[in-house]
């Protein structure tokens, strides 16, 4: 009879939450850097894993944005300037001008194309 493989998680620790009467108390930033902190302990495993195992996973993509606009948002309530992209890469914007449509020009293209 084949064993099951014991789960990978197991050994990991749980982030320990904030407590309600934390949350009542703390101020936007103190939950946004609990909020961060979270977020890089699931970065760090998430990448952990994808060594191991050799593949490379796209809810990791999500996390690392996360992260970014965690990161965002806390230096615009401690008042701190954006720091300067690195030469040759293009600036992170997350506020695009004009109306978000589920349906893209582009969208539209492809599955006209499918169709045909």
């Amino acid at each position: 009879m084949k064993r099951k493989r014991p789960g990978e998680h197991v050994k990991n620790t749980h982030p320990v939450p904030l407590t309600p009467a934390q949350l009542a108390n703390a101020d936007d930033a103190t939950v946004i850097r609990h909020l961060l902190q979270v977020c890089l302990e699931r970065l760090e495993a998430g990448r952990k894993l994808e060594r191991v195992r050799n593949i490379v996973y796209p809810e990791i993509t999500c996390i690392v944005r996360d992260v970014e606009r965690l990161q965002r948002r806390l230096r615009e309530l401690e008042g701190k300037p954006d720091p300067k992209p690195a030469a040759g890469t293009p600036a992170l914007n997350d506020h695009h001008e004009g109306t978000v449509t589920t349906a893209p020009p582009a969208a539209d293209l492809f599955w006209q194309q499918g169709r045909a």
